[in-house]
């Protein structure tokens, strides 16, 4: 009788040893699938608003924060990693001097970001368009650093 429970601890010990072996191999592919995501995400552009800039600025960055934008925060939370480029598109208004005209509070940005463009609001980036797709060729073709020449000069 004592052989038989020694018998069942071993076999206790054996599924114990399988089902670690088997967590490990999971625990590896998981690893495999983040690191191969992370590589895609160097990949990845990611084109977007951004209230901090005035209407038809562009700036292009790499590894950068959300800065607040939720879509950017929920594609860092998707590919486990910030290492991808961004273009943003400014959408703020300006004073005629120049400066910012963010809307504030979130009831006046919801309204603002969800409200349709003015026709003179819409020439200005049908031309940041045009220079989007400059600068993605650039990317492209070319390196990072062309495409961030081109999408950061005013």
């Amino acid at each position: 009788a004592a052989g038989g429970g020694i018998g069942t601890f071993d076999s206790r010990i054996e599924l114990i040893d399988a089902e670690v072996a088997r967590l490990e191999q999971r625990a590896e592919a998981l690893a495999l699938e983040v690191a191969s995501a992370q590589r895609a995400a160097r990949e990845l552009v990611v084109i977007h608003d951004d209230l901090d800039l005035p209407l038809g600025r562009v700036k292009m960055t790499f590894a950068r924060g959300a800065g607040g934008h939720r879509g950017v925060e929920s594609v860092k939370r998707a590919v486990k990693t910030d290492k991808f480029y961004q273009i943003k598109i400014g959408i703020s208004p300006t004073t005629p001097g120049g400066k910012l005209k963010k809307p504030q509070g979130e009831d006046k940005v919801q309204k603002f970001i969800l409200s349709k463009f003015k026709p003179d609001e819409l020439k200005i980036l049908k031309k940041v368009n045009q220079k989007i797709a400059a600068g993605l060729e650039l990317l492209l073709n070319v390196s990072p650093a062309a495409a961030m020449n081109e999408l950061n000069t005013k």
